[in-house]
């Protein structure tokens, strides 16, 4: 008789362990469902900043480009001599070197970005 009642308080054990393991993952379940769409929301929220920042730094570079077309915006074949000092504002720099000296600046900026990003 002994046997026979521990084998039947063995199995409703089991059963027992049973029944809390699929609680357990039922709950895990609910859980990781809520958590999901808690995260899908958050990132949801995110993607939409770094759209908003990267169309005010999209808007920055247009009108940084913009101002330094306007700044050195003079033809060398435009420049005269002797018409240069007749102006109000005399030029004391070649439109070329300054372009040239310019392009250099964003080649090394790149390279210095890629040799060490942040």
């Amino acid at each position: 008789m002994v046997g026979k009642k521990e084998k039947l308080l063995d199995a409703q054990a089991t059963v027992f362990e049973s029944l809390y393991i699929y609680k357990t993952m039922g709950e895990a379940l609910r859980f990781s469902k809520v958590l999901m769409i808690e995260t899908i929301e958050q990132l949801n929220g995110l993607k939409s900043e770094i759209d908003r920042a990267n169309q005010t730094l999209d808007a920055a570079l247009k009108e940084f480009d913009k101002n330094i077309n306007e700044r050195i915006n003079d033809d060398e074949s435009e420049i005269n001599e002797q018409e240069i000092f007749k102006q109000q504002v005399i030029r004391f720099y070649d439109p070329s070197k300054v372009k040239q000296v310019t392009k250099k600046f964003i080649r090394d900026k790149k390279s210095k970005v890629l040799r060490h990003p942040m």
